[in-house]
């Protein structure tokens, strides 16, 4: 995991006359300066998918952000912007760095071939923007990960999808590869959705589970002992016979649970737990 962001303080500003000359400089060609780098972000086709309001807001608070880091010394202006970041992380520290190029062209431009001037002002402002810029980086990749975190989480959840099919039935399809942390996910959905739907019966259905190790298996041992806890009963179905043989092996109490040979059969008896009776309709015609 990345670091966390901190505000950090520039050491000391050597060359105040250099900041200030800086900040009202870019101020006063700041549309200039602003549309430089709109320029160069379409050159790059940067900007493709983002609207004249968005492209101006953006532009905005990266263009303020070097301003303000520049004013008061610290980058707390960045930390602010960081917040920002959101999705299009990517975007917007591809136009830090974009900014970062059109200012220091713009500095060489406005020294006027004063050599000693255009080096101490260079050398001063990327002093600033290799902080701006590790900033930004160490945001982008903290959102980067957070992103990437939730849609696993997201992924988890769709793999372990709780169905009710009947009032107070649930039905839990377990597909793929069960391991802890899938095994947790699924004891979180599948008790959410007792409470929501006050289930009285759950039936899991392990067909498409190849394999279940030990802990796997005492982790389905307790998320059957919660459901039981909330009121519902809880029928597995699908054992294969390597399951099986491990649960035997574990010493699995197999008296927690009721086992049927197919989701079928399980459904069947469930209904008949909650009462439901199958009646054969017969056509009118019929004697």
């Amino acid at each position: 995991m990345a670091a966390k962001i901190a505000k950090v303080k520039i050491k000391s500003i050597e060359e105040p006359e250099t900041a200030a000359w800086l900040v009202a400089d870019f101020t006063s060609n700041g549309d200039e300066l602003q549309q430089m780098w709109t320029k160069e972000m379409k050159a790059e086709k940067l900007l493709d998918d983002q609207t004249p309001k968005e492209i101006r807001s953006e532009s905005e608070l990266m263009f303020n952000t070097y301003l303000e880091c520049l004013r008061s010394g610290n980058y707390s202006a960045v930390v602010e912007y960081s917040k920002k970041l959101g999705e299009k992380t990517v975007f917007k520290l591809v136009g830090i760095m974009v900014y970062r190029r059109v200012l220091s062209r713009h500095i060489v431009i406005m020294s006027q071939g004063d050599i000693e001037s255009a080096t101490r002002s260079l050398l001063f402002f990327e002093r600033i923007a290799d902080h701006i810029l590790a900033l930004m980086t160490n945001a982008t990749i903290e959102v980067r990960e957070k992103l990437a975190l939730k849609q696993a989480e997201s992924i988890l959840e769709l793999s372990t999808p709780v169905l009710s099919i009947r009032d107070r039935l649930l039905v839990l399809p377990i597909i793929g590869i069960l391991d802890s942390l899938r095994a947790r996910q699924l004891t979180e959905n599948l008790l959410h959705g007792v409470r929501e739907n006050r289930a009285r019966v759950v039936v899991i259905d392990i067909t498409g589970v190849a394999l279940v190790d030990s802990a796997v298996a005492n982790h389905l041992i307790l998320t059957i002992d919660a459901a039981r806890l909330m009121g519902a009963t809880v029928i597995l179905t699908g054992i294969s016979p390597e399951i099986a043989r491990t649960m035997v092996a574990l010493g699995v109490d197999l008296s927690k649970f009721n086992a049927m040979g197919d989701i079928r059969s399980g459904i069947e008896e469930a209904e008949r737990i909650l009462g439901y009776k199958l009646v054969l309709s017969k056509d009118e015609d019929e004697p």
